[in-house]
């Protein structure tokens, strides 16, 4: 039993969309945007410029725009594992 004081997970957890990430989020790698207007336009392509753990203890991605490489962003790395936000390319 995984859940909480002995309840175990439900089946249709509202973190199913988040991906398992096996592979660590390496410098380099590609990520397609797949929400609108959240990170730029629908379909945008950031790559992995930067990894590094916050001083509050969060590990994050510093991302740049593939199509455009001024354009730069920071996000925690689960948040390119939300696999409702972001697919790797």
């Amino acid at each position: 039993m995984d859940g909480l004081a002995g309840i175990p997970p439900s089946p249709s957890s509202p973190r199913d969309h988040l991906m398992a990430l096996e592979h660590p989020v390496e410098r380099g790698q590609r990520y397609r945007d797949l929400s609108s207007g959240r990170f730029g336009p629908l379909g945008t392509e950031w790559i992995v410029d930067a990894i590094f753990q916050g001083t509050d203890g969060i590990q994050y991605a510093q991302l740049v725009n593939a199509g455009d490489l001024t354009q730069q962003k920071t996000l925690a790395v689960d948040v390119l594992g939300d696999r409702k936000r972001f697919e790797r390319v």
